[in-house]
Order: structure tokens, then sequence, then C-alpha cells
């Protein structure tokens, strides 16, 4: 009779436990799955396309401060994992991380992308790491618990499927976000000024617009969505083995023993190579779809990428009911081995699709004959094909590993009493992040190794610099034109038989001066309308350092006139900077941008300064006569180290000057000269040998590892009988607890 009772209790207590969860409870955690999202790609996404495509920081570089998170993760994962789990409150042993995470993530995204655009790259490189490392730390506050909460929903093998359906359609949402901010962020920031394209926009406005973005995506997307699961998701009570036997976790013990389970290190596996796969030929992807098939255009190409990523997270969420039915008659583990086949079969696709003459064409979207026109061409072009085959990649990470997690945790249970979801989640967590930081060293090592130039065109920008140990550094920018291209012009020019195109705004800048002293006070510069219209033209203004110089915020040319003359103030400050220089900008709503810089020599100490005979100078036979001047009261003589610079590794030998000068002594200058140095390739333009590697790397960078996953899955221990099995038995030992 008792034995009776006990059946039937155990049995009412297990079907209680597997019962399916209500629409809210899955909704609840489900939400929590954008903010994830978003945590895990925004940064390293975000930070591969403004620190190498906008910023020109070399590749490698990049891909080695976006792997650097890695280090840190192996070290906090574990930690927040153990925490949790041995973790007590009144509102569970996940929640307070997951609320403190959400607020922490979208505080610390924004402070990012506040990198001083004054300083060098190994500067900006240093911000982007440090504030970073901030941002993953919070970022594994919320995602460790999160992660194992979703694990601990449900004991039913089936519904563990569907939570991490959920979780996975949520996912999905901030697939199709992430990828357009920055193409969203300029776009905005064009409109803001009134700019004609997002080409005329400088480094210092792209950098702005997408500081305002990240603000949004922060406060919204991550804190926000993130804070949803940790108000109304509720935490398991009865699968909480730890807390009822009173069993503390040692982190390195518990750390040991989650390792040597053999079926979560295949799952580890599995998340590392699919990963890698997806990672890699996603952004070989983004490099052709900018470099190769749209000329070099970073907005148009990102708009092309945009579309592909809203595609793969289209299909990707309409495959999930598909999927989860597929894995109700087949089991996850087959499920998962249709995925890789399907991805192995995207890999052939994508060599037939991203090839050139499909992507040339502006996609806009500023009305609905325009949007109409902009379908046609993604139809034309094929991109379709991408998502529609390579959609359902993702699930098999996204659904069906994490519902696996979930089937080891029940079994790790029988086999050492204790459960660890947090840890299983942190190692799990940490597989993953590291796959990206893997992937991102891969494709700077990559791009370096064919020998890949983010410096587009047949103009080398190149900067000469001049610097003593009793001066701050002083610099001036020039141009190596390369003779073996057909280049074009743009604006005015004096260069014999080459075209010349005519992109100037409704109105021209004059400033008729290269550089000028803080003590000078003021200085006037001229507007000039190119239009023959008689109405009065509304002119903006600003200044990149209006702590240095000042404009008007806009000026009016009035009606009948084609000119005016506007007053620039100059600060003139106590505080030693050396030599600056600023950047002037003057355009109408809706035109293109004039520019015009100028030198500020500082009068509050000891300076240096450059000035070059002319901006632009050919490869062949081409020549700067350069002058060094020091603003001194010293009359002796004095040695300058001259240098040439360039962002792109090795591009600094497109000239050369001496090494060293020496300032006579009772003199305040000395002129030198800066040599092109002529080659016989085209600068700038890649092979299309380099362009064919890249397909190549994109195509055999996610079939192979997609061969090895099956490979994986073929010995792969927890079969769908027993994990089933095992959750019937903890069923009844948590009842006789």
């Amino acid at each position: 009779m008792s034995t009776n009772r006990y059946n039937k209790n155990a049995n009412e207590q297990s079907t209680r436990r597997a019962a399916k969860l209500s629409i809210k409870e899955k909704l609840s955690i489900g939400t929590g799955g954008l903010t994830l999202s978003l945590g895990n790609q925004s940064v390293r996404t975000t930070g591969q396309g403004v620190l190498n495509m906008i910023l020109g920081i070399n590749a490698f570089w990049v891909g080695f401060v976006l792997a650097i998170p890695l280090l840190w993760d192996a070290i906090t994962d574990p930690i927040i994992g153990n925490i949790s789990d041995n973790f007590k409150s009144k509102f569970g042993r996940r929640r307070p991380f997951i609320f403190t995470g959400a607020i922490l993530m979208g505080l610390s995204f924004a402070s990012i992308w506040m990198i001083p655009m004054g300083w060098s790259d190994g500067g900006k490189l240093a911000w982007f790491l440090i504030s970073s490392l901030i941002f993953y730390t919070s970022y594994t506050i919320f995602s460790v618990p999160y992660i194992a909460l979703t694990y601990e929903m449900t004991s039913c093998y089936d519904e563990r499927t569907a939570v991490q359906g959920y979780v996975t359609f949520w996912n999905r949402l901030g697939e199709m976000t992430y990828m357009g901010l920055i193409p969203l962020s300029l776009s905005f920031i064009a409109w803001k000024y009134g700019y004609a394209d997002t080409n005329d926009l400088t480094n210092n406005e792209k950098l702005e617009g997408i500081r305002i973005s990240a603000a949004i995506y922060g406060g919204i997307g991550m804190t926000l969505f993130g804070l949803f699961p940790a108000f109304f998701a509720k935490e398991g009570e009865d699968n909480r083995a730890v807390k009822a036997k009173k069993i503390k976790n040692p982190l390195w013990s518990s750390a040991k023993l989650t390792l040597q389970n053999r079926a979560f290190a295949i799952l580890c596996l599995l998340a590392v190579f699919t990963i890698i796969a997806g990672v890699f030929a996603a952004n070989m992807d983004w490099y052709l779809l900018i470099f190769h098939l749209s000329d070099g255009d970073i907005t148009l190409g990102t708009q092309w990428k945009l579309i592909v990523t809203i595609g793969y997270a289209i299909v990707g969420i309409l495959g999930i009911p598909l999927i989860l039915w597929i894995t109700s008659k087949i089991s996850k583990i087959n499920s998962l081995m249709l995925i890789y086949c399907m991805m192995i079969f995207n890999a052939v696709i994508r060599w037939f699709v991203y090839k050139p003459g499909r992507f040339d064409a502006p996609l806009t979207w500023t009305s609905i004959e325009n949007c109409f026109h902009s379908f046609i061409l993604i139809g034309k072009s094929l991109i379709w094909l991408d998502p529609l085959t390579g959609g359902v990649f993702w699930i098999g990470i996204g659904v069906l590993g994490q519902s696996m997690i979930a089937d080891v945790c029940d079994d790790d249970e029988l086999k050492h009493g204790q459960r660890r979801e947090g840890m299983f989640g942190a190692i799990y967590g940490w597989s993953m992040k590291a796959s990206f930081a893997v992937s991102f060293v891969l494709i700077g090592i990559f791009l370096e190794a064919i020998g890949f130039d983010p410096q587009w065109g047949s103009t080398r920008s190149l900067e000469v610099e001049a610097a003593s140990k009793n001066y701050p550094k002083a610099s001036a920018n020039f141009s190596v034109i390369d003779d073996e291209s057909n280049p074009i012009w743009f604006g005015n020019s004096n260069h014999g038989s080459t075209s010349e195109i005519d992109i100037s705004g409704s109105v021209k800048l004059i400033v008729n001066h290269k550089s000028l002293s803080e003590s000078d006070g003021q200085f006037i510069a001229t507007l000039v309308r190119n239009d023959n219209s008689e109405e009065a033209l509304l002119v903006q203004l600003k200044s990149d350092k209006d702590f240095l110089l000042q404009t008007p915020k806009s000026a009016i040319i009035p009606a009948g006139q084609k000119s005016m003359e506007i007053p620039i103030k100059i600060i003139n400050d106590t505080q030693a900077r050396g030599q600056q220089n600023v950047m002037i900008t003057a355009w109408s709503r809706g035109s293109k941008p004039e520019r015009a810089s100028i030198k500020i020599i500082d009068n509050d100490g000891d300076s240096l300064d450059i000035n070059i005979s002319q901006d632009e100078i050919y490869e062949r036979e081409g020549q700067i006569v350069a002058e060094v001047i020091r603003y001194t009261s010293k009359i002796h003589a004095e040695e300058v180290q001259i240098k040439i610079l360039s962002k792109v590794p090795g591009k600094d030998r497109d000239a050369q000057a001496v090494s060293s000068i020496t300032i006579p002594a009772g003199k305040d200058r000395i002129d030198f000269i800066i040599n092109a140095v002529d080659n016989d390739y085209v600068d700038g333009q890649q092979s299309e040998e380099t362009f064919v590697r890249m397909r190549l790397a994109m195509c055999f960078g996610a079939a192979c590892p997609a061969f090895i996953c099956l490979l994986l899955l073929r010995i792969y221990p927890l079969t769908k009988q027993k994990s089933e099995d095992n959750s019937s038995r903890l069923e009844v030992l948590r009842l006789n607890s």
C-alpha cells in the first residue's frame, strides 16, 4: 500500500515536471536570447568593421585584440558559473545575476565606441581592448546564469528543445539587428548633417553615428530585453539538488568533473567547429561584398551583408518549428546531422553566388518605387540562395546544442549527485566565445597572408612626421598617385589628360592659410556657391576641434550674391599641444560637403611644424619639397627625426625621405625632399587571385568543419532513449530525497 502510494506520488511529480511550460514562461525566458545575441556578436562584428574598415587599423592586430577577451572569459565564466550554482537568495540563484548583468551590459557597450580619434592606432586598440573587457565581464554576469536558467526550466526531453527554440527565436531577431549597426549609423548621421551620401562622412562623423546607435542598442536591446527574464522567468524549484543537499561545489573540482563528461566534450567540439565555420565564412563574404563586389564601397557592401544577415535570421526563425518537429520524430542527433549536411551544400552554393556583376547597383529605400527596384536587384543577384540553404545552420548550435547540454546535466547528476548547470553553461559558453575569438584571429592571419589591402583605390594616403626630444611631434598629410592605373580625378585638377568628374557640392570653402598660430586670433574664410540660383543659400559649418577653431554654426549667402566671407576664431589657451590639424566642413543640406584643413601652431611652448609644397604627387618622378620649422628661442643646432607613415603595413615604402635632418644653429627651419617610390603594380587594387582565395576560404572554411562535426556526432553517447531514461530516474531520486 505504501509502495503504491509512493509510486503514485512519484508519477504525479514526474508528470508535473515533464508537463509543457506555458507560453508566458517560454516568452519570458526567450527574450533574453536577444540580449545574448547582441552581447555575443555586436562587439566583435562592429569592432571588425570600425577598427579595420573605417579606421584602417591592421587586420591582424584587430583580430588579435578581438581575441584577447577569450583569455579573460576563461577565468570569469567558470567563476560566475560556480558562484551562481551555489548562490542563495529570496530571488533565486540566477535572476539577481541576470538583472545586474543586463544593466552593466548596456552601460559598458556604449563606452566601447567612445574611442579618442586623436590617439594613435595603438592607443585606439588599447581603449577598445580595456572597454571591451569591461563589457565582456558584464556579459558573463548576465549570460552564464541566464543559460543555466534555460537548462533547468524543465526536465522533459522535447520541451527542453522547445525552450531553446524560443531563445533562438529572439537570438535570430538579434542577428537581424546587430549587422545593421554600421550602415544604419552611417545613414542616420548623413541624414542628420544633410549630406547627399554616406561616403561624404569623415571618420569622426562615422564614429558619432556609431556611438548614437550603440547607446540605443545597449539601452534597449541589451538592458531592457535582458531584464525580462530577471523579472518574469521562474526558476525551477524541484531540480535544485545542490540546494537540497546543502553541497558546495568547489570551483576547480566542479570544472574538472564537467570537462571529464564525454558527451559534454563532444558538444563543446561541435560548438567550436560550427562557430569557426560560420564566422570565418560570414566575414569572408562581408569582405567580398565590400571590396570585390561593391568596388570598396563600405556602405553599399554592408547593405548587401545586412540583407544576407536578415535572410539568415528570417530563414532561421521560420526553420525553428520545422526543426522542433523533425527533432520530435528523429531525435536531436539525427537533426544535427541533417543540418551539417545542409551546411556542406550551402558551402557549394556560395561559390556560385558571390561573383562580380550582381552587386554593383546601389540599393535605395526612399520610396515605394525604389524599394520595389531594390527587391528586384536582390532577386537578380541570387544572394538569397545563401540564407535559403544555410539559414538553419545556427539552429544547430542555438536550439539543439543548448538543449543537449540540459540532457548532459541530468547524466552528470546521476553520476555525481550534483546539479551544475552554471558550470556546464559557463564552459560551453566559453567554448563558443573562444571559437568566435579564434575565428577573428584566423581571419586577420588569412587576410595578411593573401596580401589583402583595405586602403582602397589608386591614391595612397601617407603622412610625414617630424619628431625631436625637445618638441611635440608634427606631421603633414600627402598622397601618392599610382601611375600604373588609370586614375579618376575628382574636382579641380591640372593633371593633363586624366578624366575630370565634377562631384562638387553647392558650395565651395576657400581658406587661404595652410597654418596659423594660436596668437593670430582670427582669420577669414570664403564661401562660394557653385549653382546658378539667385535665391539665398543656407550653409552649415563646423570644426572637428572646436576647442581650437570655432566657426559660426551656419551662414547665409544672400540672394543674388555668389560668395561671402565668414570669420573663424582661433582659441588661444594655455595648454601646450604642439601642432594640431583642424578640419573645417561647409555644406548645404542634400549636397556634398566641402572640407579644408588648416594647421594651428601652439604658442604656449616650443613646437615643430612641417610645411609641404604640394598635397599630391605621382609615383613616377614624384617629389615634394618639405620644410621643418621650429618655434623656439633656442639658437643651437638641433636634430629632427623624419618618418613616412601609413596605416597599411608596408605602404610607408610608397615614399622615401631622409631619416633625420639637422636645423642649423641660428636658423629656425630647413628643407628636405620626399620622393615617391615607383613600383610596377597597380596599388590599392586587389588581384583576381586574391579574391579567388577569399571565395575558396569562404567555401572550404564552412564545408570542412561541418564534415568533422558529422564524424563527431557518430560517437556521441547520449541517445534520445538514454536521455529520457535519465530524466525519469532523476525524478524518482528527487522524490525519495
